[in-house]
Formats: structure tokens, sequence, C-alpha cells
């Protein structure tokens, strides 16, 4: 992402983002493994990987993105888009 917004616009963004009531998830062991384990048999990008199995290890039911890659999982975490979210948080 930094190289598309420059350093400044980066960090304004990252803190914006720590300035909100976020659960920060440290990956550990168990989701590394399990990454690596989704990374290997579904051929995810390591990042939604990491992503997935952060969301399965916390008992996450959606994740809001409009990557495909996210089909290959929705057996375990159901990918939404925004519209979709939207509607759910009414």
């Amino acid at each position: 992402m930094l190289i598309f917004l420059g350093n400044d616009i980066y960090k304004k963004k990252v803190n914006e983002l720590l300035s909100l009531n976020l659960e920060i998830i440290d990956t550990d062991r168990t989701i590394a493994i399990r990454a690596g384990e989704l990374h290997m048999i579904y051929k995810l990008p390591l990042g939604d990987s990491l992503i997935a199995a952060t969301g399965i290890n916390e008992n996450i039911k959606h994740v809001l993105t409009d990557d495909g890659h996210f089909d290959a999982v929705q057996n375990f975490i159901k990918p939404i888009n925004l519209k979709t979210a939207l509607k759910m948080g009414r």
C-alpha cells in the first residue's frame, strides 16, 4: 500500500485505523500453521491465508472483501462485499 499512497498518506491511514476501536490479533503459531495449510491446499496468497486463518481461529463468520481468493475457503469464512455488510448492519 505504501507504493500506491506514499509514505505520509500511508502513515496517516495507519494512524486512523489504530485510532478506531479495533481489536488487533497477533499472529501466533496456530494461526501461522493454519495459514500455511490454507496457502498450500487452497492456493491462497499468503496475505489472504493469514487473514482467513486469523478469522477462522477467532470464529469470525465473514470477511469483508471483493477478493475472489476467499471463495475457495467460504466453507470456513464467508466473503461478503460492502453492500452485503451494510445490509447485515441494519
